[in-house]
């Protein structure tokens, strides 16, 4: 990058009475209050006003050293924008005396001694005979004061007759300041890095940058500037709902390439039943076994740590069985053979037959 050696007043000035001293002018008095001094101090007042123009420009110019709304007109370039502040969330437990079913409804109020408001974003129920409810609620302000320590929100605003009184067993979390300039240029530099990588890690990273409920994202098709390309997503629970689909194809096409063909969409998900015989080394019960090498099997077949497209072999099936601690042997008739899975499919741990023997 390119550096300008900006000029101060008192430079501009000193300069120009050295240029005149110098070049033979019969003008010799340039002390305060001269006419001459005045005249030159004129002009470096105009051209240090010009040079403070030029800096900001030229220090806008760059994200490296942008600040505040400079900062602010890159971030759209890489499909980023200031991240706002956020209040906090919370969990508040209503109490009342035990009595008959109560419906705490969502948009009750509780608040801190300090003023800080917060409403609850769904109802909740105190069962007959129960003294206490659990209820998530955010904070209607925002910023990192928001993060009020546990026993805290302890005054009722708005809830219904019968309830006597509030508080938070833990603190309140999630609540963040404005970005900072220093946050938001991280970021822009870490896309360039994203960008750098090639067309497929690009249409992951913009998938994933569509909607914070994107879990999982996977390019797949003729993955140049001028082909069709499928992007396969997963949100919260696995399949993605038309909402999320829909907020993360816009977002591709504002992005893609002109020539482009995008298109976003679920990941589909296969059922995987496992039938097996455990054989045990003695070392546990029967039960406990069981339980342990389901869970091995959930675990190994969950489809957040599994990459698309990748099959499920019966050899790494029973490998997982075979490496719980307990396990002597494993005889496995479902699946007969490998699963195979094509683009955009994840497994999905269904049936699981278990027998343990020793």
């Amino acid at each position: 990058m390119a550096t300008i050696q900006y000029k101060t007043f008192g430079e501009i000035l000193v300069d120009m009475i050295d240029r005149m001293s110098t070049q033979g002018s019969n003008i010799t008095d340039f002390s305060i209050g001269s006419p001459t001094r005045t005249l030159l101090e004129a002009f470096a007042d105009e051209l240090d006003k010009n040079w403070y123009g030029l800096r900001r420009l030229d220090r806008a110019a760059f994200v490296e050293t942008a600040i505040a709304a400079g900062l602010d007109s890159h971030a759209p370039t890489f499909g980023l924008e200031r991240m706002a502040d956020t209040g906090s969330v919370v969990t508040l437990q209503f109490i009342r005396t035990p009595n008959g079913p109560l419906v705490v409804p969502a948009g009750s109020l509780a608040s801190t001694n300090t003023g800080l408001i917060f409403s609850t974003v769904a109802e909740g129920t105190f069962g007959a005979g129960v003294g206490t409810v659990n209820i998530q609620a955010s904070c209607l302000s925002a910023g990192t004061e928001t993060n009020v320590p546990a026993n805290t929100i302890t005054v009722l605003l708005s809830v219904p007759m019968g309830v006597t009184g509030v508080t938070n067993p833990a603190p309140a979390a999630g609540g963040t300041g404005d970005e900072s300039d220093e946050q938001l240029r991280a970021r822009i530099i870490a896309i360039w890095g994203v960008l750098a990588l090639g067309v497929k890690e690009s249409y992951e990273s913009w998938a994933r940058a569509a909607d914070s409920d994107v879990t999982k994202a996977t390019a797949v098709g003729q993955l140049t500037a001028s082909n069709s390309v499928t992007v396969f997503i997963c949100g919260p629970s696995g399949t993605a709902s038309a909402p999320l689909i829909a907020t993360v194809q816009a977002y591709l096409d504002h992005r893609r390439p002109l020539t482009a063909d995008v298109t976003a969409q679920t990941a589909t998900f296969v059922n995987v039943d496992v039938t097996a015989t455990i054989y045990s080394d003695g070392s546990k019960a029967a039960g406990a076994l069981e339980n342990e090498v389901e869970a091995a099997l959930t675990t190994f077949l969950g489809w957040r740590m599994w990459v698309m497209g990748v099959d499920v072999t019966m050899a790494d099936l029973i490998a997982t069985m075979a490496s719980v601690d307990g396990v002597q042997d494993v005889v496995m008739s479902v699946p007969s053979s490998n699963i195979v899975l094509g683009d955009g499919e994840l497994p999905n741990p269904n049936t699981i037959n278990l027998t343990v023997e020793e």
